[in-house]
């Protein structure tokens, strides 16, 4: 027995339409089952009934054993001959009890009938289900698969592909026994559909599946993991051999095959016409401008999931590379880059960063810069997007960031003229927005003291009176 237990490739945003499905087919399942064991039940109640008229008949005809109660019901009309007028009276209301239960049989009521077939119970039949089993590993395979397929395609997308799927498993198992009367149930169809897509789109995405199996006395266990092109159209061979070589096994085989030829159909139609990269690639949204998320963004996210550090960077830098600076790859290159305490590329990064985003998206270039300073707090930028940032950081209220930006700068580039206009900045910053007026005073005179002769020697002065004012000391 294979189980499949997780897969590599991750997703930008929170599936709630698969999230949704799942949580639906179980809340449905509930009262269903529940309905199901009740009809269940009297259905043996009423065929005790029926075997109490005359028990050497039906122990003769083995009808009584017989599960399908619709044919117990064809059975006992032909006893009509061997038994008295009241007998045959009470078994005309027995077999009416009988053809009322089965025509409220929840399953042959919503389930989808081949003989009967129509686009209402395709769906409804979808969202039943016969047992736990059933269920568990309809649901498991939806969440492997849908959330990728929601995340490309959208939720609104999904949710109609979902539902076609539905209707063309069904319509395919309908055309495989066109005169039958037994209800198929169960979402293994629609989600034969989102398997095939997800063989479209993922095909190289590897899938890890536990395993167990009896070899005599021995319990074979443990995991591997497969790529899905390899693992999904196996599962379809399977599905094949089954549905024509007419092999009884309960299940609707060709629900399987018809929804996962749709789905893998769709995937490649949606893919190879543009429809997909034009309207339902996931989006990275900045500030209201949208940009189409990378291969290699997505592929860098699963490897650092995986732990993959070294490949993670690799895949960022490319997605860099590639789509012409995308942001959100300097971003997650920013937080690795702080998180291995590597000094040298989260400067370079935070730059960058900078340069793109400070006079558009100040709140993000604030982010990266404190993410920046609390790893190395005396690191510093170029001397203008230093000053810049700090400038910045000043007039987003950021007083103590931005003093340590000016001072930054000061001690990094000391002979840069920003560095002189760091310290009368930082001065300011000090005595005007956070009342240290004497570490003011003591910046004011420094600049006096060791440039006298630059043009800024004058507003020096001034600002130091304002300091001194500030904090009560007499002005000479």
């Amino acid at each position: 027995m294979l189980i499949p237990i997780g897969h590599e490739s991750r997703v930008q945003h929170f599936p709630y339409v698969t999230v949704g499905l799942i949580i639906l087919n179980l809340v449905i399942f509930i009262p269903s089952w529940y309905s199901e064991l009740s009809y269940q039940k009297r259905m043996e109640e009423v065929a005790e009934k029926i075997q109490a008229i005359d028990p050497f008949y039906f122990d003769k005809e083995q009808a009584a054993n017989n599960p399908e109660y619709s044919q117990v019901r064809d059975l006992v009309t032909q006893m009509r001959g061997g038994i008295s007028e009241e007998q045959k009276r009470l078994l005309d209301e027995f077999v009416n009890e009988l053809n009322g239960l089965d025509e409220n049989q929840p399953f042959k009521k919503w389930g989808s009938i081949p003989k009967k077939w129509s686009l209402i119970t395709s769906v409804t039949s979808a969202f039943l289900h016969g047992g736990w089993l059933h269920l568990i590993g309809n649901m498991l395979f939806l969440w492997m698969v849908g959330c990728n397929i929601e995340d490309r395609w959208g939720p609104w997308f999904f949710s109609v592909f979902y539902i076609l799927g539905a209707i063309i498993s069904s319509g395919a198992d309908a055309l495989s026994r066109l005169d039958s009367m037994g209800p198929a149930i169960g979402a293994s169809g629609a989600v034969g559909a989102v398997m095939g897509a997800f063989l479209s789109r993922y095909a190289r995405t590897k899938i890890r599946f536990f395993y167990v199996f009896f070899l005599g006395l021995y319990l074979a266990r443990g995991t591997f993991t497969a790529p899905a092109f390899v693992m999904l159209p196996l599962w379809l061979l399977v599905e094949l051999f089954y549905g024509m070589s007419g092999i009884e096994t309960g299940i609707a085989h060709w629900a399987h095959i018809g929804g996962f030829v749709f789905g893998a159909a769709a995937g490649l139609t949606l893919w190879l016409t543009g429809v997909e990269k034009k309207y339902f690639v996931p989006r990275y949204s900045l500030e209201g401008e949208e940009h189409e998320v990378p291969e290699s963004y997505k592929r860098a996210h699963e490897l650092l999931a995986k732990g993959d550090r070294d490949g993670a960077k690799r895949k960022f830098i490319q997605s860099i590379m590639s789509e012409n600076g995308y942001l959100p790859a300097f971003l997650s290159l920013s937080k690795i880059y702080a998180e291995d305490n590597n000094r040298e590329d989260l400067i370079k990064v935070t730059e960058e960063i900078t340069k793109r985003t400070l006079a558009k998206e100040p709140h993000i270039a604030i982010e990266v810069f404190q993410r920046l300073l609390k790893a190395f707090p005396d690191a510093s930028l170029s001397p203008i997007n230093q000053f810049r940032m700090a400038s910045t950081l000043a007039s987003g209220g950021f007083y103590q960031e931005a003093s340590w930006a000016y001072h930054n700068l000061t001690a990094n580039y000391p002979n840069e003229v920003l560095a002189q206009k760091s310290i009368l900045a930082s001065a300011d910053l000090l005595t005007d927005k956070m009342g240290l007026h004497e570490n003011a005073i003591e910046m004011y005179n420094y600049f006096i003291t060791y440039f006298p002769n630059s043009p800024l020697a004058e507003q020096a002065r001034r600002g130091l009176k304002k300091a001194q004012a500030a904090s009560g000391i007499p002005i000479s």
